[in-house]
């Protein structure tokens, strides 16, 4: 009997042996990546991507294991943004995520860290198509000269590549009743020069929006020359609330310096001071976006910064009623401290 469990420590020992010299040969690293055509515009998953509370509503691994603790750090999106998971699961185990980089509406790149499993480097990749936004997620890891990780690395896109076209297909429809929505905002803390701007007040209702500041608009452009400055920044409207259902605003246009001549035809002259603003970045018309002012106001609080002043919002593309009112790109600057 003895000499038996002998033999049989040594067939296992050979085997063990055998499969470590395997292993030498094995490849040390993975590439994994799948992708899916998502029929919006680029910034709509972009942001699903990068603000990682999201996450909960998309990813995979959430959903296999909806009790997982998790716990944010840093900034809710964007680079430095991390979070960190314990699951019981054994698909999910235990692990933590951080954005790298990111630039906004081409890529997200994260350093991810699975625990016994290693670190690994993850990357979303966005491309705009006649028929949306092609979404690539990959995942690169190397075992090094762990032996038995290796066998895990050649079985890696049998085990990961399902639950990325999983984690895709959750995103492009959480995407589609995004879009429905009629706007997307994602945000960051920056500095804000400061500039003058000729403004004209304005009463219209939320329809009106894109046709009456418009013809305000066109006001001082015409007027530019006779005041001798030049306009050195996009039209911008700034929102001060409602009588009725009529919109209280200022249509204006950030100019060079101040006039030197008075002022006429209702035309007026302010100043945004310089400072640290909050930068939403909009996809949308101005005619939808009224939810997006309190949406906002939450989100300054979870960066632990307060609002100290209006808010103002400036239109990056020329405003119409595209194919896809998504492709509308504005900019809202709120003063905080």
């Amino acid at each position: 009997m003895t000499r038996f469990l002998f033999g049989l420590i040594r067939l296992l020992a050979f085997f063990v042996l055998l499969l470590l010299l395997i292993a030498v040969f094995l490849p040390s690293d993975a590439h994994i990546e799948r992708s899916l055509i998502i029929k919006t515009v680029p910034e709509v998953p972009y942001n699903l991507i990068n603000r990682l509370e999201d996450w909960e509503k998309w990813s995979p691994w959430h959903q296999l294991d909806p009790k997982m603790k998790i716990q944010y750090e840093g900034p809710p999106e964007g680079n430095g943004a991390s979070y960190s998971w314990k699951s019981d699961h054994d698909k999910v185990g235990n692990g933590k995520l951080r954005i790298a980089a990111s630039r906004p509406y081409d890529y997200i790149l994260m350093d991810m860290d699975f625990g016994e499993g290693g670190p690994a480097r993850c990357g979303f990749y966005f491309q705009k198509t006649d028929e949306g936004t092609e979404v690539k997620w990959t995942i690169d890891t190397d075992a090094g000269w762990n032996l038995p990780g290796r066998y895990f690395i050649l079985l890696m896109d049998y085990f990961v590549g399902p639950h990325f076209e999983d984690g895709l297909a959750n995103l492009a429809e959480l995407s589609g009743k995004i879009a429905k929505r009629g706007y997307t905002m994602s945000l960051e803390p920056s500095d804000f020069a400061g500039m003058n701007v000729v403004y004209i007040d304005v009463s219209c209702t939320e329809e009106e929006i894109l046709r009456v500041p418009a013809v305000m608009h066109a006001k001082i452009i015409s007027s530019l020359p006779e005041m001798d400055v030049t306009m050195t920044g996009p039209l911008l409207v700034m929102r001060e609330g409602k009588i009725g259902n009529l919109l209280q605003m200022k249509a204006g246009i950030p100019i060079s310096a101040k006039p030197k001549a008075a002022l006429t035809d209702g035309m007026k002259i302010m100043q945004l001071p310089p400072g640290r603003v909050m930068l939403a970045r909009m996809n949308g018309l101005p005619s939808v976006i009224s939810p997006a002012f309190p949406e906002m106001k939450k989100e300054i609080l979870k960066w632990k910064l307060k609002p100290s002043g209006s808010p103002w919002e400036c239109y990056i593309s020329e405003l119409n009623n595209r194919k896809d009112p998504l492709e509308n790109r504005m900019e809202i600057y709120w003063p905080v401290q």
